[in-house]
């Protein structure tokens, strides 16, 4: 089963809450069971893809708001 996950934070890359722990150990656990896991988060200014294993893939979010368009650009995270 292939499963992509979207998060807007995930265990150790950005965590305000919960949700970072579940999109940080869900991906782990499904790929132990045989699925095949894809992590997206926000590219967040702090987070170093050269040393956490990320690749960005560009604009996979645009969001309009009064009258305003938002970009989000979002990183692949490689499980290891």
């Amino acid at each position: 089963m292939k499963i992509a996950l979207l998060s807007s934070e995930a265990v150790p890359f950005a965590k305000t809450g919960g949700l970072a722990d579940v999109a940080g150990s869900l991906p782990k656990a499904l790929t132990e069971l045989g699925c095949e896991v894809k992590l997206f988060l926000p590219k967040y200014s702090y987070i170093d893809e050269a040393s956490s294993g990320c690749d960005t893939i560009g604009v996979l979010a645009k969001c309009s708001y009064e009258l305003t368009d938002t970009c989000v650009l979002f990183i692949f995270i490689k499980l290891l």
